[in-house]
């Protein structure tokens, strides 16, 4: 951030927020994640008043091989927990050894950036487009 404000960049301030939380609320999980830090993963579930009974955490950018989704799904179902996992893992999922039956029996933690000030998005694309067309009509 400071870089940033040393090169004269917006700096733009966000929060991550849980999307639906109301889905969550109550239930009890096996969550499962493959990214850099899985214990933030796990204390935001938490926080939408999901109960973290059973945790996995895989390296970032884990391959998931077949065999792990079947015995990630055998626990889940043994012990009567509902399957949660990241978004990046769910892509890699969609894309990788996952099947669809796998696929239908899990839920996904989203995460939405939500902006201090209004409009933030809009005005980082027009900012962006109007410092293209400068460099533009320089070049």
């Amino acid at each position: 951030m400071r870089q940033a404000a040393r090169a004269g960049r917006p700096i733009f301030e966000a929060h991550a927020e849980p999307g639906g939380k109301e889905r969550f609320a109550g239930r009890r999980f096996l969550a499962f994640a493959g990214i850099g830090h899985p214990e933030k993963f796990f204390e935001t579930l938490r926080g939408t008043g999901a109960e973290v009974a059973l945790s996995r955490s895989f390296p970032d950018h884990h391959f998931y091989a077949p065999d792990e989704l079947a015995e990630l799904a055998a626990t889940a179902r043994r012990e009567g927990l509902g399957l949660v996992t990241t978004a990046k893992d769910a892509a890699r999922l969609r894309h990788g050894a996952a099947s669809a039956e796998f696929l239908g029996q899990l839920d996904v933690l989203e995460i939405d950036a939500t902006f201090e000030l209004d409009n933030v998005p809009e005005r980082i694309i027009d900012e962006t487009l109007d410092a293209w067309r400068q460099r533009r009509l320089r070049g």
